[in-house]
């Protein structure tokens, strides 16, 4: 599936590549901590052979944000997914702390930032 071209899909593609790496069968019984942070986004990225800036213009488009309760279990998890990777980057920016991330998520000078 070509990302670039259906920006509609990125956050249940995210929430597939998250729900194979971190609950995959071969983790069945341990614990889990599902860290989502630069490493794994560019993980992701590259499993979906997508530029960090192509992942960074599709998560800018305000029409995908559109996560409600006819949502499927995919899309969510990628849409959490994606805020727990910016609440990472968040955390150490000068410019925003990781308590008020929410309204500022598409900010188009912030996700510039996490490049």
């Amino acid at each position: 599936m070509d990302l670039s071209k259906t920006p509609l899909l990125i956050f249940r593609a995210l929430g597939e590549y998250i729900n194979e790496f971190f609950f995959g069968l071969d983790q069945k019984g341990n614990e889990v901590f599902p860290l989502i942070d630069r490493y794994f986004i560019k993980s992701f990225c590259e499993h979906n052979k997508l530029s960090d800036s192509d992942f960074i213009r599709l998560v800018q488009r305000k029409n995908i944000w559109d996560i409600s309760g006819s949502s499927q279990k995919m899309e969510v998890l990628g849409f959490i997914g994606f805020q727990l990777y910016a609440a990472s980057e968040m955390e150490n920016s000068s410019i925003y702390s990781s308590s008020n991330f929410s309204g500022r998520i598409c900010d188009a000078q912030m996700l510039v930032s996490l490049r």
